[in-house]
């Protein structure tokens, strides 16, 4: 039979801890709550779910499990893609856990949440688009806790946080493309960076080209792929690049390209093995600037004659250049890309 028995807290406040009747005929708690009437309800569904030998989670231990508790269980199952689950992870544990980690999902109030995203994170000088996607990913932990009945509502439908406002996207003219293609290294870095700018696809779409998506008797090319780069925690196979069988919005995409998108300067070297020698996330970062150089300009800094002309280039448009983010001769990314060019040039 369950019960509750009163149990002085340190502080003098009274609390109650749940009891009930195991498989083995020995009393087990259940839990110790500020409430009498919800440590009977823990106490009686408890022993309940041990009469009838359920196979899912206990009630103790889903009216017990804490913020910190839960979040590897929504991480292990929510239906999200691998770079969006790292994303998730790394808000919830710089930006609930902290804070809230302490908390349990079933007690946890929608007061505990609306005060942590509009005073605390900002108080600790948290961005507001961090603080939107922290929303987010707490609404959809405290959804699979209510789905998965952890608790009875999602306490963050409904919280309203001022938006961000959307930046301008400035857009290259032709004369600034041309002193970037002009300073590129070498031939397969030009066919990689005109075939993005003609083609108009994203950048995890051109990353992922293979020899394969290009017709070259027909002149078609195939956009059907997408690449990210996570960590190997979240990737499924412990890689550190994941290539999706689909685009970042679903739509596969076939279209005619101009014919001197499918040539190299050498005959003997098409584009698309070009476009495979050489692209990858880093080397992508390194055409799109998105970092003023890194490990991807790092691989094609000392061998590439037009790494001066890029650096004047960079300094010109406000970026940091090359040699401001060096690294040494023999770093792999350099080793790898360097190997597979002269693979490409090779008469």
């Amino acid at each position: 039979m369950a019960y509750v028995f009163r149990r002085p807290a340190k502080d003098g406040k009274i609390r109650f801890t749940a009891m009930y009747k195991a498989e083995n005929g020995q009393y087990r708690s259940a839990g110790t709550y500020d409430d009498e009437d919800r440590a009977q309800q823990v106490a009686d569904e408890s022993e309940r779910h041990a009469h009838l030998r359920l196979a899912e989670t206990s009630p103790a231990e889903k009216a017990t499990i804490t913020v910190k508790g839960f979040v590897p269980k929504f991480l292990r199952e929510h239906a999200i893609e691998p770079n969006s689950r790292q994303r998730y992870a790394e808000v919830l544990r710089s930006h609930a856990i902290p804070y809230i980690g302490h908390r349990r999902v079933a007690e946890i109030s929608r007061e505990t949440f609306h005060r942590l995203l509009t005073v605390v994170l900002k108080d600790e000088g948290v961005g507001q688009p961090s603080i939107l996607y922290a929303r987010t990913a707490l609404s959809a932990m405290m959804q699979m806790a209510w789905d998965h009945g952890y608790r009875e509502d999602n306490p963050l439908r409904g919280i309203r946080l001022k938006g961000v406002p959307g930046k301008p996207i400035v857009v290259a003219t032709s004369t600034q493309f041309q002193r970037v293609y002009d300073a590129l290294p070498h031939q397969p870095a030009k066919v990689f960076a005109r075939l993005g700018v003609a083609s108009g696809v994203r950048l995890c779409e051109l990353i992922s080209f293979t020899p394969e998506d290009f017709n070259f008797d027909t002149g078609m090319l195939s956009v059907n792929k997408s690449t990210v780069e996570i960590t190997a925690e979240f990737h499924p196979e412990g890689h550190r690049f994941l290539t999706r069988s689909y685009t970042k919005n679903g739509d596969h995409r076939r279209f005619k390209i101009d014919a001197t998108h499918l040539e190299c300067g050498s005959s003997r070297c098409p584009a698309a093995l070009c476009l495979h020698s050489v692209s990858g996330p880093a080397y992508a970062r390194f055409l799109a600037h998105r970092q003023g150089g890194g490990p991807g300009a790092c691989a094609v800094q000392a061998r590439s004659r037009g790494s001066h002309d890029y650096n004047a280039l960079c300094e010109d448009l406000g970026r940091r250049g090359l040699h401001r983010r060096g690294c040494h001769r023999d770093h792999p990314w350099r080793r790898g890309l360097e190997n597979r060019r002269r693979q490409c040039e090779r008469p």
